[in-house]
Parts: structure tokens; C-alpha cells; sequence
């Protein structure tokens, strides 16, 4: 009789767990696989299980990343197009772009011999864009840029001086322009790029190498997306024409976003700017309860843990939030990548000081992304629920209390977000997800205790 009367409590408590998570305002994501997910040898049946949700108020702060605008966060590069010109269908943020070249020995169909005048020019393929082309798209000189440094708009150079007939005129950097009509077009280098080019090509040292770069830094048009130029040396040998085609080394473009600080107040994100959605999460209130009910550290074993997640399709969100934003709202909403870590924003590195060391790469907030998986929002439910499980197991091992019962250690988690897009469309994603998440946990004490 006292086995029949164990197993019909045991039963009760599952059947009201079950339909408490049938409720509408419960999540069905943390009940729904706690028997497939449960480890029975950690689990103790007799003691039940331990249902805590967390409601609006453990939303320390959601706002996006940066604080200010910061070119060197929304630069992009290691990509086979740059994009350019001014997104003036959405949040006018302007782009500019740089190509790099490096010109390295070993020419093979000339020799130093044929050094007659070499010419050479900049070639741009075909480009993707949405609507007419505006203006034509002027080419600068630059210095070429190490790492991820973002594009300089000084390119430009504008200087003021005094003409022959004593009137101001404005002068720049300018090498020349040209306008993208649906196959190849090509703008002329100057006579000492040729030069260094043709020098180095044929020179015998193995080490010899001419860095040169230039930049598109004023198209204010609509926004399009350029395949990365190539350089090809014309070299006259006996009459006839040799081409030599060099490919860009980088390439990388810098959004410049405009009311950067409207959009640091909100949780909002973008596929362009790689502006992050930052939500802070106190997760206090579990780690209290859980000491009061003497499951911290090993003593209880975390069934399930799901965040769920909901993008602000333009409904406003709120008089708050829709005063704010402005204009400011969710737009292409494509797919998104999410990074769920202990580690707060200030510590979480966005770009590495040395793009070419891989620890540092993979360890920055850029590379977490990079290898996270891509998720869709839901379209029929209105939440899009993700396991935390992992990382909360290990908040709760590592909460430490003194003898008063107060938490020693950090008790917030952060959620990162960002659009992801397979590629970047000249119409990047917007997403201004709505606030705050929900988070859903059921814990059960261990049964070794």
C-alpha cells in the first residue's frame, strides 16, 4: 500500500507540472522534455521537482552595443564584396569601403626589359543594387589598412585653395570615377601605382612587396554591393600587350550609423552595423531559492532551462518603446544568431587586437558569433524558446554564499543577439526584439543527498 500511495503522489505531481506548462502564460519548453532530458540517476522521485520562472523584473537591462558609435565595431571584411552608399530606406546609416593590394615578385611573361610606359587599372565587375544608379561612384587613394582598422573617410582629402582666376575650390584625392553599367568597368590608375607595380613584378628580391589601397568613401546613392576589384598591369613587350591581373589582398567596408544613441537605449540589432542586442539577466532569484531549498552547487540537478525569445514586428512594443525608436523598427527579418554567456559586455571582447590570432578570434564576441548556429523566429508562435541549460548548470555550481546566506558570486547572465543573413544583402536585417525575454527552469534535488 505505501509503494500504490509513492508512486499516485508521484504521479500528481507530473500531471500538475504537465498542465501548468499546458497554461498560455507558461512556456512549453522546459516541462515539455523533462522526462526524455531527465537523468535518474541524479534525480530524486520522492522529493519532487522545483518549478522557477522568472518574470519581468529579472530583466536587469536590455539595451545594444555599442554605447556610442564605434567604426571599428561595424567594420567587415574577409568577404568577396564590399558594400557601399547610404541605406536610405531604413535607418540612413552611410557605408564606405576599402580594397587593398599587395604586388609581390614574380612577373613571368615580362622582364625589367619591357619597362616602356606600363599603365594599369582598377577593374569592378558587374554590382547587385536596389534601384537606379544615382551618381557615379568615385574612387580615392588610400593608405593601406592593417587588421580590422576601420575605413577612413578622410580618404577623401578636401582641401581649400585659390585658383588662377582667385576663386575657392575644393580638391581631394580623387583618382577617378566611373559608373556601374552592367558588365566590367575600369578606372585608370595613376602612372606611379603602374610604376611601383611593374618595379616590383620584375624585381629578383623575394622579399620585395608594394602595399597600395583605395577607397570609396562619398557615394551617397543607394546602398549596393560591389564584387571585389582586381588590378590589371598593361605591359608593352615587342609590340604586343601582356596583362598582369592582381587580386585584391583585403577588402573590408565600415558602416557609419546615424543616431547611434537611440539605438543604444533599445534591444535592437542590425545585419550591417553588427549592432548586439545585449539582455542582462539577474538570475538571483533562482540562485536564492535554491539555497533556501538546499539545491545549490552539486545538491540539485537542473531538469531543463529554456529562454524564450520574441521579435517586435512593428506593433509598437509599447508607447515607451515606440516613442523611442522612431523610425527604428524590424525590417527583412531574416535569421538570427544568439550567444548566451556569463561573461558581462565590458569583458567581452568585440574585435581582437591582432586579427590574425586565432585564440583571440575565436574567444571574441564577433568570433562566438561566427560560430554560432543560425535560428529563425517563429512566424505561428510568438516565442522562439532556446536551451540555457548548459550554462545556467554551470552559474549554479559556481554560486558561492557566506554563512549569512548572501550571494558572493555574479548573478546575471547575458543574451547576445544579432541578424544573420547568408549574405549581406544590400537590404540588411533590422530586428528590435521585444522586452524582456522569459526564462522557464525546473530543477529536482539530487538524489545523492
Amino acid at each position: 500500500m505505501r509503494l500504490n500511495r509513492l508512486f499516485y503522489c508521484v504521479l500528481a505531481v507530473f500531471c500538475v507540472f504537465l498542465m501548468a506548462c499546458e497554461r498560455s502564460d507558461v512556456l512549453s519548453g522546459a516541462g515539455g522534455s523533462v522526462v526524455t532530458d531527465m537523468d535518474l540517476t541524479l534525480t530524486d522521485m520522492q522529493r519532487g521537482f522545483l518549478m522557477l520562472n522568472l518574470g519581468p523584473g529579472a530583466v536587469a537591462g536590455s539595451f545594444s552595443l555599442p554605447a556610442e558609435a564605434d567604426p571599428a565595431f561595424s567594420t567587415q571584411g574577409a568577404l568577396p564584396y564590399v558594400l557601399i552608399g547610404i541605406n536610405q530606406d531604413r535607418d540612413g546609416d552611410t557605408l564606405a569601403a576599402q580594397m587593398g593590394f599587395k604586388a609581390v615578385h614574380g612577373a613571368k611573361e615580362y622582364t625589367k626589359d619591357d619597362a616602356e610606359n606600363p599603365v594599369a587599372y582598377l577593374y569592378f565587375l558587374a554590382a547587385d543594387t536596389i534601384g537606379a544608379l544615382s551618381e557615379p561612384v568615385v574612387v580615392f587613394s588610400s593608405e593601406p589598412l592593417g587588421g580590422m582598422r576601420p575605413v577612413d573617410r578622410e580618404d577623401r582629402g578636401d582641401t581649400e585653395f585659390l585658383d588662377d582666376d582667385g576663386e575657392v575650390t575644393v580638391g581631394d584625392n580623387r583618382i577617378d570615377s566611373f559608373e556601374i553599367s552592367g558588365g566590367i568597368d575600369s578606372v585608370p590608375l595613376p602612372a606611379k601605382i603602374a610604376r611601383e607595380i611593374f618595379d616590383i613584378r620584375v624585381s629578383t628580391d623575394s622579399t620585395a612587396a608594394y602595399a597600395f589601397a583605395f577607397s570609396i568613401v562619398n557615394y551617397h546613392g543607394p546602398l549596393r554591393k560591389l564584387h571585389n576589384p582586381y588590378v590589371i598591369l598593361h605591359v608593352n613587350k615587342n609590340g604586343t600587350i601582356v596583362r598582369d591581373s592582381i587580386a585584391a589582398d583585403t577588402t573590408r567596408f565600415t558602416a557609419f550609423e546615424k543616431d547611434a544613441a537611440i539605438r543604444a537605449g533599445l534591444p535592437y540589432s542590425s545585419h550591417h552595423t553588427l549592432r548586439t542586442t545585449v539582455f542582462k539577466i539577474d538570475v538571483g532569484t533562482i540562485l536564492d531559492s535554491l539555497y533556501k531549498t538546499d539545491m545549490t552547487g552539486a545538491k540539485g540537478e537542473l531538469i531543463n532551462a529554456v529562454l524564450a525569445l520574441s521579435v517586435n514586428r512593428n506593433d509598437g512594443g509599447g508607447e515607451d518603446a515606440e516613442e523611442l525608436s522612431g523610425s527604428l523598427i524590424s525590417h527583412n527579418v531574416n535569421s538570427y544568431r544568439l550567444v548566451i554567456s556569463n561573461i558581462p559586455p565590458e569583458n567581452m571582447k568585440e574585435l581582437p587586437n591582432d586579427i590574425g590570432d586565432t585564440a583571440a578570434v575565436r574567444n571574441s564576441l564577433r568570433g562566438q558569433f561566427a560560430a554560432a548556429p543560425s535560428t529563425t523566429p517563429g512566424e505561428t508562435l510568438p516565442f522562439r524558446t532556446h536551451n540555457i541549460k548548459p550554462l545556467l548548470r554551470e552559474v549554479v555550481l559556481n554560486a558561492k554564499f557566506d554563512g549569512a546566506g548572501t550571494l558572493q558570486t555574479s548573478p546575471y547572465i547575458y543574451v547576445y543577439l544579432r541578424p544573420f543573413m547568408a549574405t549581406h544583402d544590400v537590404d540588411g536585417s533590422t530586428i528590435l526584439w521585444h522586452a524582456p525575454p522569459k526564462l522557464e527552469t525546473v530543477f529536482t534535488p539530487s538524489r545523492s543527498q
